[in-house]
């Protein structure tokens, strides 16, 4: 269940960046290179696309690889269209609560 939830809010995330609509993002439980790539997508989403990369993947050999957004190739007239988008403004707010709050709230 956890696999399908995350991978249909990256779903909507993504399409959401794509769209430049305005984001709030809970990022409960994210990991950095979840965060670094996420950052860096909101950062260039208004000069190119992206979509949802492999995600985190443990290869044959054992090196795992984590890409969670790819760029997308567009062509000329779809990247004249997005010159004219703004980039986003990140703000990062930390919320915190007692232990027995979170524990309770997640029951």
């Amino acid at each position: 269940v956890h696999q399908s939830s995350t991978h249909a809010a990256s779903s909507l995330l993504v399409t959401a960046l794509n769209e430049g609509r305005d984001v709030i993002m809970d990022g409960t439980l994210s990991w950095e290179p979840y965060v670094v790539q996420t950052i860096a997508m909101a950062r260039n989403v208004h000069r190119r696309r992206y979509r949802m990369g492999v995600g985190y993947k443990v290869l044959d050999d054992g090196s795992v690889t984590e890409n969670y957004w790819e760029e997308v190739e567009e062509d000329e007239s779809t990247r004249t269209c997005m010159n004219n988008r703004k980039p986003y403004k990140i703000e990062f707010v930390g919320v915190v609560c007692d232990a027995h709050l979170a524990v309770v709230r997640g029951i």
